[in-house]
């Protein structure tokens, strides 16, 4: 039984979870053909010498591909076949039959005819006409024996095949429609080859004459002059300064400034030295050009095996992109299918690594002020429920000393233009490669995670709140600064009157009616100031609460044992301690193993004696035996990969409960003192994380900083069988992989009981 349960649980387990995986990637790409456009290269089938010979694949060929719910059409103009055997081309995608979701663009391609091989692989090259939002991959297809239809597959893409025939002419009399796009993407392939030739005989520096004379010799240029002319010509291009701003749907725009400095030696193919603004804190960069043309921002400070793990940008070939103010335009296709362009002059008076140094002092100024406030709810907790530490710590972040400090002037001698520009730098800082990975600059800045593992997170469920998001107006900064004064009034008042007060219950309202009048923006220095005195009296009183609580729990535990003897030789030695602390009412709390056991008194006590008789009594026992049915069937190690440790678990559950279930035989069903461990039982089931002794669970404070608090006792309560120390830990969404890992019956209880969904 326990075998069937365990295989079948984790077969369903994979698979949901492979559904999740799904829909997290639906969600980001769902809509692929409109992210990704197809760049070409197909052809398998006809036999590689007879394409040679007859060069079957020159000329104009049309068609269609399907990518998702839209059919899109292609014109693929080949070129004569080189001496190489291989082709140049031109992929062009446009609309058809309305589609209107579908865009227009073309790419050049190489067309390669592997030796000894029937297949024909084409990759992209570069844009001719780009479409913004789209990426170029590669087609691998065949050639029909007539040498008139192409069909093929792309590469990594999420489309369906292409087919295409020999100026569009298909059998049956079909004919695939020409498009004006094709013609215009011939046009200018034809003016960028052109320039790309003035351009390479202006490096080699010789005229017109003099190369064509070169070009006429019988001897071709060598490879690595090739690839030395690329640089140099890249050299003359992009060393120096260039600022800009990446662009992308599915993020806000950010701001980006390149440095390109030449090396002295090439290294790893390796020869310009990039500083890239968005990434200075961590690695060195550096621009690589490949045997396909292909320059590359990589990082360098690693193995050359590992840079294609730490890729950043393509340069785009296009040497004469203009803006409209006729500024040279370097274009970047980035890390994240993003699209960069940076220009020459300087976007800013500021250099941009010294202005960002400037915001990020301040948010992360911001940031430690919400964490202060959020350790003082945990350390009052009830007093300040309603104090909001996202908003305290924006009180703190545009209080006039903490705003001067950093930028000169308070935000009431601000223009509203300077303070919208203000805002617009701390956004772009934040969001720079450099950020991404500190919580204390992003969080709360864009909605964006804060860690690779978080990219695909969901936003609901137990994940923990954010500071205060910026201000989007300086009208709004100015109510942010008013609230904090007036909070800063209602603190003057309250420290007097908390002078007056002798015990907890009334220290703790006295806070919660501050905070409530208008204290709950308060900044978080200044709240702990006013709380100071009363945090200590609080804390003594706590702890003489916790002893009295503790003396009244033993002295009814005692009442309740008066005239009834233990019977030490009906428990099993290893329990007897246990059980004697119980009934003694030492115990406020039962975690793990002894979950299991005292299930399997229970178990045994309602079904071999019938006691207690009462439902309300059954009811309050029911915990303990649910609990223990978990951990005898699955464990509290259901997911480690060492299947015997998971089944030893498993097996230590079950003979667990039935050593409780045995006990109860022993004492028999007669015996007063199993009515008397029935009641401690249920008394101490009962617990679910509030403060029965005076001492709150850890746990249950920290958490209730960001979910409600019943929410939190309930995570602890069905925790506490798998990881028995939860109330001394403090709030992280890492408790509930543990949970799930543990034991799948709790991880349930904890998704459909505390209504914990995405964590």
């Amino acid at each position: 039984m326990i075998f069937a349960i365990f295989f079948t649980y984790q077969q369903a387990s994979r698979l949901v979870a492979k559904q999740c995986i799904v829909g997290v990637v639906w969600g980001l790409g769902g809509t692929t053909m409109v992210r990704f456009a197809v760049v070409a290269a197909l052809f398998l089938g006809a036999p590689v010498a007879a394409l040679a010979q007859q060069d079957l694949l020159h000329g104009e060929w049309r068609g269609s591909y399907n990518c998702g719910p839209e059919v899109v059409g292609v014109t693929i103009d080949i070129g004569p076949r080189r001496p190489d055997a291989s082709h140049d081309g031109i992929f062009t995608f446009y609309p058809v039959d309305g589609g209107a979701r579908v865009k227009t663009g073309a790419y050049s391609i190489r067309i390669n005819t592997p030796v000894e091989s029937r297949t024909l692989v084409a990759k992209p090259v570069e844009w001719i006409i780009p479409a913004p939002g789209y990426s170029h991959y590669g087609f691998t297809a065949s050639i029909d024996a007539g040498g008139r239809i192409i069909e093929g597959k792309m590469d990594r893409v999420r489309c369906q095949g292409v087919r295409v025939a020999k100026d569009g002419k298909f059998p049956g009399g079909v004919t695939a429609p020409a498009s004006n796009a094709s013609q215009e993407a011939r046009r200018r392939k034809a003016a960028t080859d052109k320039e790309e030739q003035e351009r390479l005989e202006r490096v080699a520096g010789s005229d017109r004459r003099a190369a064509e004379r070169r070009a006429a010799m019988p001897r071709p240029v060598s490879e690595e002059d090739r690839m030395n002319g690329e640089r140099r010509a890249l050299i003359s291009r992009l060393v120096g300064r260039w600022d800009g701003a990446v662009y992308s749907r599915s993020v806000d725009t950010v701001r980006m400034s390149l440095e390109f400095s030449e090396r002295q030696t090439v290294t790893d193919g390796v020869f310009l030295d990039v500083k890239l603004a968005s990434t200075y804190m961590g690695g060195k960069y550096g621009l690589v050009l490949d045997r396909s043309g292909e320059a590359r921002i990589e990082r360098i400070d690693v193995p050359a095996g590992e840079r294609g793990r730490h890729f950043m940008a393509t340069v785009t070939r296009n040497s004469s992109l203009k803006d409209g103010f006729g500024r040279d335009v370097l274009q970047l296709s980035t890390f994240s299918r993003s699209t960069a362009y940076l220009f020459r002059e300087a976007t800013t008076a500021t250099p941009f690594l010294e202005l960002c140094e400037t915001h990020r002092n301040w948010i992360t100024r911001r940031y430690e002020a919400w964490g202060k406030a959020r350790a003082l709810k945990t350390r009052y907790f009830t007093g300040l429920g309603g104090y909001n530490a996202q908003d305290a710590s924006l009180s703190e972040a545009f209080a006039d000393d903490t705003f001067k400090k950093y930028f000169g002037s308070t935000v009431g001698e601000m223009t509203d233009a300077r303070f919208d520009e203000l805002l617009r730098n701390a956004r772009d800082c934040a969001v720079t490669r450099s950020s991404v990975y500190r919580p204390e600059l992003i969080e709360g800045i864009v909605n964006v995670r804060v860690s690779e593992a978080d990219v695909n997170g969901f936003r609901s469920g137990f994940w923990v709140h954010r500071p205060g998001s910026l201000p989007t107006s300086r009208a709004q900064a100015l109510a942010i600064i008013e609230a904090a004064k007036e909070s800063g009034q209602v603190l003057k008042a309250l420290s007097p009157e908390l002078d007056g007060l002798d015990d907890a219950r009334s220290i703790e309202q006295k806070i919660s009616a501050a905070i409530a009048g208008g204290a709950a923006v308060a900044r978080p220095d200044a709240l702990e100031a006013a709380l100071a005195a009363a945090g200590r009296k609080l804390a003594a009183l706590r702890e003489a609460g916790a002893r009295k609580l503790t003396d009244e729990r033993e002295a009814r535990h005692l009442r309740r044992m008066q005239g009834v003897r233990i019977p030490q030789e009906a428990i099993p030695a290893g329990r007897r301690e246990l059980v004697a602390a119980l009934v003694a009412g030492k115990l406020t709390r039962l975690n793990g193993d002894a979950q299991s056991f005292f299930g399997g008194v229970v178990d045994q006590a309602i079904g071999g004696c019938g006691l207690p008789s009462s439902t309300a009594e059954r009811l309050a026992l029911l915990r303990p035996m649910v609990t223990a049915a978990d951990r005898a069937v699955f464990g509290t190690a259901y997911g480690d990969a060492d299947l015997l440790k998971m089944l030893g678990s498993m097996a230590g559950g079950q003979a667990t409960h039935v050593e409780g279930q045995e006990t109860v035989k022993a004492i028999t069903c007669a015996d007063p003192f199993l009515g008397v461990l029935l009641a401690a039982i249920a008394d101490v089931s009962a617990n679910a994380g509030q403060a029965t002794d005076g001492r709150e669970s850890l746990f249950v404070r920290t958490c209730s900083n960001d979910r409600p608090r019943e929410q939190c006792e309930c995570v602890a309560r069905e925790a506490r069988s798998v990881i028995p120390d939860i109330d001394g830990r403090s709030y992280s969404r890492d408790i509930f992989p543990m949970i799930i890992n543990a034991n799948p019956g709790v991880s349930l209880r904890v998704g459909l009981v505390c209504r914990v969904g995405n964590y």
